[in-house]
């Protein structure tokens, strides 16, 4: 068993915890990204859809 960086790390039966320092940064990427596909799903529907009314697709 030993630490790094505030995780402890059990080494003799595959368990590992992690603390919040470690987790929290993937967490907020994560929570980034699903916060700008929503928009940007709806920006491309919309081009998409315009681009149908035009005539271009």
């Amino acid at each position: 068993m030993e630490s790094i960086a505030g995780a402890l790390v059990l080494r003799g039966n595959d368990m590992t915890v992690l603390d919040d320092r470690l987790i929290a940064p993937r967490i907020r990427l994560a929570s980034v990204a699903a916060d700008l596909a929503a928009p940007a799903a709806t920006v491309f529907a919309f081009g998409f859809l315009f681009a149908i009314t035009l005539g271009v697709l």
